[in-house]
């Protein structure tokens, strides 16, 4: 698999498996200057800004290693246009990590929520 289909598989499976647990998912992949956010959802009045690092194997680590301080601050200037725009500013919210680590060959995923990530 490519890289990136392997990335548009784990967003998949994590928008998936958000909603199987009860988020509502309000927009996936949305752009803005500061970078792009993955999965923004929605449970129990909470805006959640879901980075979702996929992976094939844990030879780089795990997923979520690879969000550093500085995609942090990227990922908060893109959350704060989202609340801005779409007047949301007053409501409550929170970054969260999905790690999606895949086994091709016995095709199989395991899929970690992480919540509430703060740099």
């Amino acid at each position: 698999m490519y890289t990136q289909k392997i990335g548009r598989y784990g967003e998949n499976l994590a928008a998936r498996f958000l909603v199987g647990r009860g988020f509502k998912i309000l927009d996936r992949n949305w752009r803005t200057r500061y970078g792009e956010l993955d999965i923004i959802a929605q449970k129990g009045g909470v805006i959640h800004f879901v980075e979702v690092k996929t992976r094939t194997g844990l030879g780089s680590g795990e997923p979520e290693e690879a969000i550093s301080y500085f995609k942090m601050r990227r990922l908060q200037g893109a959350a704060r246009s989202f609340l801005l725009l779409h007047n949301l500013a007053e409501v409550a919210c929170q970054f969260d990590s999905l790690a999606v680590v895949l086994n091709l060959k016995a095709q199989k995923a395991r899929v970690r929520l992480i919540e509430n990530i703060v740099f």
